[in-house]
């Protein structure tokens, strides 16, 4: 048996009652009971479970008028990191600077910390004091119950105890929980599973939804099935995004939301051959219209977002002096976000859903004669094909004199790329399509912010005309939005500079190879 060195719990046999064990532990020389009390543990996490994928644990727990945050890591029980906060954080801004801080913000941010499942125990506690009179351990006799947030009853756990030892003395603690297990017969847990002890008590498995639309696929499998399964699987993305959008609990449910409506739009345009046309005009409309509803709230998300940068470019001025700009973008994304729900709980939207939900099943696709013999494999060959050469002409006709819609019409063909990359992965060599995907995405990377810069700076010259137009004067902060704006405009001219370096180097020729293997063509 390995050394506990972190706390333990050690489940009761079923049969045994708290005041039992409770009368049989008071017998044990050293062992003096300390108090009783009620003690509530709360599990958090992402929508998406970033934090259980990774193999964490946060836990909160209340002390006094403050929360404690601990992080421990899945597999050992080891504590990784403890934070005491106010009040329970929403997001990984509201953890004050530290270790947990650290920790959490890479794999969490941006998105919103819920309460997963909580735990509220009834406490025992006892010391335990060797014969000098050192105490090396506390521990808890605990009964559990496990509770969902929108669950008004909890649902009742295993009696069990836990073990807490005081650091230095791992030899003596390990003695003692030996006595325990074998007097008791004892089954040992580690703390940090109490999250899943939880979530199995009300049958909840976790639910970790992927925007990549990753689905296996036979190269002979028929086009339109395939097809449909894409299609069916982002509209359960949508539909798995949208509660947390209208409630607007973290920005990455628009943004899981648009990636969603974006890659459908893009397939549907990839399809005209298989599909007669006339069936899909419709919907490519009403999607059309959904992305034209979710860019300017996603705008403004990541232009907050990306606030402390903007702060960052001109230091030497006040964090005051964006003050006015903050609340204009949040007004803004507050308007846009306003005029999307309502969209979303339309009656066109409800419509729009149970006819396309429809038409996704099979008996419904309105086949052409070459839909009708395609298989999936020969569509993704020749559409991955027919995009990466759109791609490399529209690249290599893009010079340094080129307007700026030339970039932005090479980034659209490098998102369709991608997203036509994502989903028929399963076809194709696992190590060549991740190579290409990241040579691509290291391109996209450049556009991308180049069209952020585009669309930021056109947001903040509508800011200084509205506060011209209302303050009529020209005050420090508009002058400091002004050198933002400045400073912006260089950044743009230098990401224009180095994007031929990046277009040169996806269009390298040993990438060129890798498509042509890829796709088993002798070049492309």
């Amino acid at each position: 048996m390995s050394q506990p060195i972190h706390t333990h719990i050690w489940l009761l046999p079923g049969k045994s009652s708290i005041a039992r064990m409770h009368k049989q532990l008071q017998s044990i020389d050293g062992l003096k009971a300390v108090e009783n009390h009620n003690v509530q543990i709360l599990f958090l996490d992402s929508h998406d479970w970033r934090l259980y994928r990774k193999g964490w644990s946060l836990q909160a727990c209340q002390h006094g008028k403050q929360w404690l945050l601990n992080l421990f890591e899945g597999e050992s029980g080891k504590l990784l990191a403890v934070s005491p906060v106010g009040s329970l954080p929403r997001y990984i801004s509201e953890i004050p600077a530290g270790v947990l801080y650290k920790k959490l913000y890479k794999p969490l941010f941006p998105r919103a910390l819920l309460t997963i499942c909580e735990l509220r125990l009834k406490r025992r506690e006892y010391n335990y004091q060797n014969e000098e009179g050192k105490q090396y351990l506390r521990l808890f006799l605990e009964q559990p119950l496990a509770c969902l947030p929108e669950q008004s009853q909890g649902k009742k756990l295993r009696n069990w105890l836990a073990v807490e030892p005081v650091r230095g003395y791992e030899k003596e603690v390990h003695k003692f929980i030996n006595f325990l297990v074998k007097q008791f017969d004892l089954e040992e847990h580690v703390t940090c599973l109490l999250s899943p002890w939880c979530l199995a008590a009300w049958d909840v498995e976790p639910t970790i939804n992927d925007t990549k639309t990753q689905i296996a696929f036979d190269y002979d499998d028929p086009a339109p099935q395939a097809l449909g399964r894409i299609f069916i699987s982002l509209l359960e993305t949508m539909n798995t995004n949208e509660a947390g959008l209208v409630k607007q609990i973290d920005s990455e449910f628009l943004h899981d939301y648009r990636i969603a409506i974006r890659r459908t739009r893009s397939l549907l345009g990839q399809i005209k051959h298989i599909i007669t046309p006339d069936k899909l005009e419709i919907f490519k409309n009403e999607f059309a219209w959904l992305s034209t509803l979710t860019g300017p709230a996603r705008d403004y998300d990541v232009m907050l977002l990306e606030f402390p940068e903007y702060q960052a470019m001109l230091p030497e001025y006040d964090s005051s002096d964006y003050s006015a700009l903050w609340d204009y973008l949040s007004h803004k994304k507050a308007e846009a976000y306003d005029t999307l729900i309502d969209a979303l709980q339309s009656t066109r939207y409800a419509e729009f859903k149970q006819k396309w939900h429809e038409f996704l099943q099979p008996d419904n696709f309105a086949l052409s004669e070459t839909g009708s013999r395609s298989t999936i494999g020969e569509v993704a060959n020749q559409r991955i094909g027919h995009i990466y050469k759109r791609v490399i002409s529209e690249g290599k006709n893009i010079t340094h004199k080129s307007p700026i819609e030339n970039y932005h019409q090479l980034r659209k063909s490098c998102k369709k790329l991608r997203y036509l990359l994502e989903m028929f992965r399963s076809l194709y060599s696992t190590k060549k399509v991740k190579v290409l995907i990241n040579e691509l995405k290291s391109l996209q990377d450049n556009l991308g912010e180049l069209q952020d810069l585009e669309v930021h700076v056109e947001i903040l010259q509508s800011f200084l005309t509205q506060e011209i137009l209302i303050k009529n004067d020209n005050r420090m902060p508009l002058t400091s939005i002004r050198q933002l704006v400045d400073s912006m405009l260089s950044r743009k001219q230098t990401v224009m500079d180095n994007f031929f370096a990046a277009f040169n180097a996806f269009a390298s020729k040993k990438n060129k190879q890798l498509f042509a293997e890829l796709l088993g063509l002798e070049n492309t």
